[in-house]
């Protein structure tokens, strides 16, 4: 992740500062918009003076938390917004319960974080230093207040937690150091007690040490944890280019039941002669589906292609690849009722440096709407604002939304295609310290779909959708 210079986190800083301190850091709201107004362009209801780059909501609708931009050179943590409070039942803006409703949560740099399932709690694992702490943080929502701290014993770091649908336990990633002869743990606990409750095995066989990158959980059913597995084997110090090619492998990805903690099966990445792959990000469908963004990679040649692996966790058959030639798969979501996997492009394009001309991968305008249980493409959107860097769908899933644009949010209906509306925002540029471009990095859909909120590295926008929006789909 890149790193901000200390002037601009000092911006950031006193940006934050303006608005916790100050209610008049939004725009005036426009007049509420009554069912059967047609709107194409819809600006911010609320503009708000918080750097952003990760919005997202509590599971029970009720907490909006705001993450600013990371960088090492001051420490910032979540801004909690009591969203509830705010708008209400009836998505309508209350100035009065702004200012005591909009608080700094955290004073440190929270790395990965989550809501605990019943959303009283955000679960993190915050950054010292040149990596992830060795411990995981609970802080209570409503009082803000640090409630619990679990510190593994293991020598690096830690990813996750991730917690179950039912939010009777969770799972983290005990990690190694990357020069240590030992291997990565994936670890349960208990939520409530934070107890220790049993230790992932690994599949017997192998002398290579075990390096786990991204992992998850099924989302109903049978609680089964799938975690993609680095086992490369190690070489001598002054071995070779092509002793080094011949000893990395792809990754495989491996299939726990989280209720006694077994190892259930191996999937393998399919893949050719002379190409490997990386696990990006794992995602499962129900129990049916589990969806792989897997980063190909051939031997002894440049560059990358990304594209979208489907196996059945129960068989552990590879059931489809979902790719586009010349094209790479940059980034994927899955609609919350599991039939679409939207994924984003990028495609070559030509950059020019030190008078030298390069074949560079870049974001398109395009989206591809795959049918998750056949792999079929059926439907290619266009977006107007322009480069497309991820896409997020709403609750009830009639709704996408592309990210990536300078200064606007086009949003469709994926089930029809029909481009819905666009949100649009008129930050001055100057107020990015000269830079050209305030692009939109997140969005997040409130839990009755009715409200969107923006980040932006400045602002954190605030849009209400019209009340009649998903009543023509």
């Amino acid at each position: 992740m890149r790193r901000i210079s200390l002037s601009m986190s000092v911006t950031i800083f006193i940006c934050l500062l303006f608005f916790l301190s100050s209610i008049n850091a939004f725009s005036q709201p426009p007049k509420p918009r009554k069912a059967g107004t047609t709107t194409t362009i819809i600006t911010p209801e609320l503009n708000m003076t918080i750097p952003a780059q990760r919005v997202r909501f509590s599971p029970n609708g009720e907490i909006l938390a705001i993450q600013p931009p990371f960088f090492r050179d001051a420490d910032f943590g979540l801004v909690i917004v009591y969203f509830k409070s705010i708008f209400g039942e009836n998505a309508q803006l209350n100035e009065q319960h702004l200012r005591e409703n909009v608080k700094l949560f955290a004073n440190t740099n929270l790395g990965h974080f989550d809501f605990t399932p019943d959303g009283q709690l955000i679960a993190a694992v915050p950054y010292t230093g040149r990596h992830t702490a060795d411990k995981i943080e609970f802080w209570n929502v409503y009082s803000r207040k640090l409630s619990d701290t679990i510190t593994p014993n293991q020598q690096y770091s830690i990813s996750g937690p991730l917690f179950t649908p039912n939010g009777n336990m969770f799972a983290y990633v005990s990690k190694s150091s990357p020069n240590s002869k030992t291997s990565d743990n994936i670890e349960l606990r208990d939520t409530i007690t934070l107890e220790h409750l049993r230790k992932l095995k690994y599949p017997s066989g192998g002398t290579n040490y075990k390096r786990i990158g991204t992992f998850a959980l099924t989302p109903n059913g049978r609680q089964v944890l799938a975690a993609a597995v680095s086992s490369d084997k190690p070489v001598k110090s002054n071995a070779t280019i092509d002793e080094v090619w011949d000893h990395i492998k792809s990754d495989t990805i491996e299939l726990w039941d989280t209720s006694i903690g077994d190892h259930m099966r191996t999937l393998k990445i399919p893949t050719q002669r002379e190409e490997y792959g990386r696990v990006k990000s794992l995602v499962f469908i129900d129990d049916e589906i589990l969806v792989g963004h897997i980063n190909y990679f051939k031997k002894r040649e440049h560059g990358s292609q990304y594209k979208v692996v489907l196996w059945s966790p129960q068989t552990g058959k590879h059931l489809k690849t979902l790719t586009q030639a010349g094209k790479r798969l940059e980034t994927m979501a899955i609609s919350p009722d599991g039939r679409f996997i939207a994924t984003t492009l990028h495609g070559k394009t030509t950059s020019k440096f030190a008078s030298t001309e390069h074949i560079i991968h870049g974001p398109m305008n395009v989206i591809l709407l795959w049918e998750s249980y056949t792999g079929a493409l059926v439907r290619t959107l266009h977006s107007p604002a322009g480069e497309v860097s991820s896409v997020v769908f709403s609750p009830n899933g009639l709704a996408l939304a592309a990210v990536g644009g300078i200064d606007e949010i086009p949003i469709w209906n994926p089930h029809t295609g029909k481009l819905l509306t666009t949100l649009k925002h008129d930050i001055e540029l100057n107020q990015k310290g000269g830079n050209s471009e305030l692009k939109i990095v997140d969005v997040a859909f409130s839990l009755n779909n009715q409200i969107v909120v923006g980040a932006v590295e400045t602002h954190t926008l605030i849009w209400i959708l019209p009340e009649d929006i998903f009543s023509t789909i």
